[in-house]
């Protein structure tokens, strides 16, 4: 479990957030609480993103809509 100011980069891809748990035996791990996702086409914000491992698919989460903002 990380916390405060947790910065994740991988590929071409920047994921900000307050908290983010690694899960080593389950093969995931769970960035939450002011979540930002930056690549090179896009800047996206949610509540919650779940991302594999492995495959390094990223699932976004949200209650409300998500803000994407092309750049």
């Amino acid at each position: 479990k990380f916390y405060n100011n947790v910065k994740i980069s991988y590929d071409d891809k920047v994921i900000t957030c307050d908290n983010f748990d690694l899960n080593l035996s389950e093969n995931f791990a769970k960035a939450y609480n002011n979540v930002v996702f930056k690549d090179n086409k896009s800047i996206m914000k949610s509540q919650s993103i779940i991302m594999d491992i492995i495959t390094k698919d990223v699932k976004i989460n949200s209650n409300e809509k998500i803000n994407i903002i092309s750049n």
